[in-house]
């Protein structure tokens, strides 16, 4: 269960990928979360699908995307932070690295290897510095079932 969150833009994001064709897209939620907990949806985000891709690229985008488009929504001044909710661990597990070593590695892991995604990583690390607002990533279950089933990943 995510943490409860209050002052906040909270916001889902999800990645997807059609295997046949390797076709993706990804969608984005914005939830106001005002300074008792009360929850607002303020904007749904959710382009045209991509050609050609794989589904960590779908949802680095959308967190991409999610983060850039934030300081244009109306509640982004009067909240004191911003919070992404992922279903992707690849996205939970990796974006530190991103805005730390991996920049400062020239976007090359611990291994010396290559990062991949490398040119995604940049653009949400950038994303990412341009917020001036206390940002978190958080994960949450996907698409599970009953109780289990988070209504705005769902959205996304």
């Amino acid at each position: 269960m995510p943490k409860i969150v209050e002052d906040a833009l909270l916001i889902y994001t999800d990645g997807s990928l059609y295997p046949k064709g390797r076709k993706g897209g990804y969608g984005v939620v914005f939830i106001h979360v005002d300074a008792i907990g009360e929850e607002r949806v303020i904007a749904d985000h959710s382009p045209p699908g991509i050609s050609g891709t794989t589904s960590p690229r779908m949802e680095l985008q959308a967190c991409i995307d999610a983060l850039r488009m934030a300081p244009g929504m109306d509640c982004f001044h009067s909240v004191s932070q911003v919070v992404i909710r992922t279903d992707s661990q690849y996205i939970v597990k990796h974006y530190r690295y991103a805005i730390g070593s991996w920049r400062s590695r020239g976007w090359r892991n611990w291994q010396d290897r290559p990062v991949e995604n490398a040119d995604l990583w940049r653009n949400l690390a950038r994303a990412y510095g341009k917020i001036r607002k206390r940002v978190g990533i958080q994960w949450v279950k996907g698409h599970g079932k009953g109780r289990a089933k988070d209504p705005y990943n769902v959205r996304a």
